[in-house]
């Protein structure tokens, strides 16, 4: 039985390098035996940083950063969505340049065998942390602002659950099938102070598709607040 394809992509700028040694040991650590992985840089530089990556054994590829960190995070995951289409990927994984993933991750979300599932992992700072995954406000069912993340207090309806279906999680770490990356496309607003991640689930979940996450499968998160990037 032909083993399936998988692209996984990480969005990542000279901003990140704090984490770069750990997020590239977990990395290479990675065991799937039919992936390949791209990371996708987008300092405003002249190819410095960029190089600094491809000398640690990645193919890296360089997109613009364009006005702000919001068009340059969505620059880069549209250009992989597209080579994955291009190239009749089978699968497309989203991973962040301050998670750590498990060697196994890529298996571990593809036996959980769903359209969208991404692995869990927290945000916000050591005295809030919570899941990145949203839930609908009362009374409403979809759009960006008839969404909500979870209270700190809620954490534990969502922790070491398995897998649960939601409307919206981060793509920290998140595996989608073909059939949901050719449909959805990555978008920037530059009048919404929210990055791509923040709501891309979101469009998924109302084509129909349905959104996952294996509360299971736990992952560190080395963030930073948004606050700290410049160009947000």
């Amino acid at each position: 039985m032909e083993i399936p394809s998988v692209l996984v992509y990480t969005i990542t700028y000279s901003g990140k390098d704090y984490v770069w040694d750990k997020f590239s040991e977990a990395a290479k650590a990675m065991s799937y035996p039919n992936y390949h992985h791209v990371i996708v840089d987008n300092t405003d530089d002249n190819g410095e940083y960029a190089e600094k990556l491809r000398k640690d054994g990645f193919d890296v590829v360089r997109t613009p950063r364009g006005n702000n960190s919001r068009e340059a995070m969505t620059r880069g995951q549209e250009w992989s969505r597209l080579k994955a289409i291009d190239e009749n990927y089978d699968y497309i994984m989203s991973l962040e340049s301050d998670i750590i993933v498990t060697p196994t991750i890529i298996q571990d979300l593809i036996g959980d065998a769903k359209e969208y599932v991404g692995a869990l992992y927290f945000i916000g700072d050591e005295h809030t942390r919570i899941p990145c995954i949203t839930i609908p406000k009362k009374h409403e069912t979809y759009g960006l602002m008839g969404t909500r993340l979870l209270e700190p207090h809620e954490t534990k309806l969502f922790y070491k659950k398995g897998l649960i279906n939601v409307n919206n999680c981060g793509l920290g770490c998140t595996l989608m099938e073909r059939q949901v990356f050719t449909v959805v496309a990555y978008s920037y607003f530059p009048d919404l102070r929210t990055h791509s991640d923040s709501f891309y689930a979101n469009e998924v979940w109302h084509k129909g598709f349905r959104v996952f996450v294996d509360t299971d499968i736990v992952l560190e998160h080395y963030n930073v607040p948004w606050d700290t990037v410049d160009d947000r």
